[in-house]
């Protein structure tokens, strides 16, 4: 990868890396399901202002932003990196994993719902 190609990369990936870092959206997210089969009620892997029900559009907006980096990147990747075979195919696994999972938790944010009638 050039210099050029190899700074567009990271910078998909920082679209999905820096928000995690600092919110846990999707970690939270699954956590919240693994917890909730065990026991009753489900205690966030770590607190932050995106769990709260007056934040679902902001949780919304950074799940559509860490989607579109990391699927990007997953895209830019299989384009452009042609050196290591055997590395790609681990970065190509690894990102599709995150990818599915970022736009499953994405999707299941779409679906939630707390109005009032």
């Amino acid at each position: 990868m050039t210099r050029k190609e190899r700074s567009f990369f990271l910078f998909f990936l920082s679209l999905f890396v820096i928000p995690e870092l600092l919110w846990s959206p999707v970690v939270n997210f699954y956590n919240s399901f693994y917890l909730s089969t065990k026991t009753s009620s489900a205690f966030p892997w770590r607190d932050n202002f995106l769990q709260d029900s007056d934040n679902l559009y902001l949780l919304k907006l950074v799940l559509f932003i860490q989607t579109i980096g990391i699927v990007l990147g997953l895209i830019y990747l299989i384009k452009k990196y042609s050196y290591n075979k055997v590395l790609k195919s681990l970065f190509v696994i690894l990102l599709t994993f995150l990818a599915i999972s970022t736009a499953l938790s994405f999707y299941f944010a779409l679906t939630f719902r707390f109005d009032i009638l």
